[in-house]
């Protein structure tokens, strides 16, 4: 898509939908150059495009009763980061860092569904 690269799929999982489709699922970090936010993205793909793209490839998400989860952003890792990045150590609780990203979150999605 873009010259940065952004646009590339890089599909981290996949699990069967209704019918014959096959689901693709790219947990998408965002973009330093074009700003890009940090997305999840879900494609779908009929049982010829799923072999055109090689999506047997990709690990098969398990889904379970009504739904499973995937981590995405670990606390202490956040934590750990930022303090890299400003040098110094940022002493907020685990509690302010999930208020934190709950909020940059719920703003995010906001401003999308705004946009749309």
């Amino acid at each position: 898509m873009g010259e940065c690269g952004c646009g590339d799929m890089q599909l981290d999982f996949r699990f069967k939908g209704p019918g014959k489709d096959i689901y693709a699922l790219e947990l998408y970090p965002s973009c330093r150059y074009c700003e890009a936010p940090v997305q999840v993205v879900l494609y779908r793909f009929n049982p010829k495009d799923a072999k055109l793209w090689d999506i047997e490839d990709i690990p098969e998400m398990k889904i379970s009763g009504i739904g499973t989860q995937i981590a995405i952003i670990d606390l202490n890792i956040l934590k750990k980061k930022v303090n890299e990045v400003i040098g110094e150590p940022l002493f907020l609780s685990r509690n302010d860092w999930a208020s934190l990203l709950r909020d940059v979150i719920s703003e995010t999605i906001k401003e999308d569904k705004e946009s749309r």
